[in-house]
């Protein structure tokens, strides 16, 4: 692999400087070793990458698309480098993330003390908003997105899951009485996020069969934190995630209806604006959100709360 490096760079030269023995000088090497590089590398690729002359060497056809990736190649192993390096030394710079208000509020705000920590001249900049932002038209670093599905289309990384479940207040059960059936939930009030229409229907499965969970909304709003807090108060059943209500969850200030019916889940993902050099002060942040989650992609760390990392 060592080896490899050195072809590709010894070509790589040849082409910005336009000649052997220029390539040579700039390298550290003799003239003949830089040409035994060239020689190795065609020979094994079966294609003549320079057309040599006394004068200067040129890239054919073949060596100008080569090279081009050959660049791409020795930029990231530089990068991968430099970053090893900079590793030692503090993180700096300004990252711009959008998220929802409703984690950035509840779940972000608790965990800025540890990351300020753990890399102090790190600079966020928090834009809370739930529409979908335009990450390379809004300039930003990075954005925080709920999804069913996820657009593999979108350059990101899975953090965790946050499950959807069935709950109304103690207070309401006690009126209302508990429902045993997705059927049941005809006869109770609901509570339901809605940007802008409603959200009525939840798809379940139990134990291999599958249905459709229905709901008769008195309270509509915008704002799933709203939604929660509203059931909290015992004004309905809502069906909510377990990252807007897993602290209610845990006092009891809401009980989970219907346990056995699954409502699915949202893959939480950090996604970038390009696949390829993500910056490092991007990386740590990825990396500190994921550590807060458990590490785990696919595991709900809502029910427990969002640990804070060391």
């Amino acid at each position: 692999m060592i080896e490899s490096l050195a072809e590709l760079r010894a070509f790589s030269r040849v082409v910005e400087t336009g000649g052997f023995s220029a390539a040579a000088r700039t390298l550290g090497l003799s003239t003949a070793m830089v040409s035994k590089h060239v020689a190795t590398l065609e020979g094994r690729l079966g294609v003549r990458l320079l057309d040599r002359n006394t004068r200067r060497s040129a890239p054919t056809a073949a060596g100008r698309l080569f090279y081009e990736r050959c660049v791409e190649m020795l930029g990231l192993l530089a990068e991968a480098e430099s970053e090893l390096v900079s590793a030692a030394r503090e993180v700096s710079g300004r990252v711009t993330v959008s998220m929802p208000p409703e984690f950035g509020n509840a779940h972000m705000a608790p965990l800025l003390g540890a990351l300020a920590r753990r890399h102090p001249n790190l600079q966020l900049a928090l834009m809370l908003h739930n529409r979908i932002a335009d990450l390379v038209e809004e300039g930003l670093d990075a954005a925080l997105r709920f999804m069913r599905r996820y657009d593999a289309a979108l350059p990101g990384r899975q953090l965790g899951i946050t499950r959807m479940v069935l709950a109304a207040s103690p207070t309401y059960v006690q009126r209302h009485g508990r429902p045993q059936r997705p059927e049941d939930l005809a006869a109770h009030t609901a509570l339901c996020f809605g940007n802008p229409e409603p959200w009525v229907q939840f798809p379940w499965t139990r134990d291999g069969t599958q249905g459709v969970l229905v709901l008769k909304p008195s309270l509509v709003a915008s704002s799933s934190e709203m939604v929660c807090r509203a059931a909290e108060q015992g004004l309905g059943v809502a069906v909510v995630t377990t990252m807007d209500a897993g602290a209610a969850l845990r006092r009891g200030d809401l009980l989970r209806l219907l346990p056995d019916y699954d409502l699915g889940a949202m893959g939480i993902y950090l996604v970038y604006p390009h696949r390829r050099h993500l910056p490092l002060k991007v990386r740590v942040l990825a990396d500190f959100l994921a550590e807060a989650f458990g590490g785990s992609p696919q595991a709900d760390p809502f029910l427990d709360g969002l640990a804070e990392p060391a």
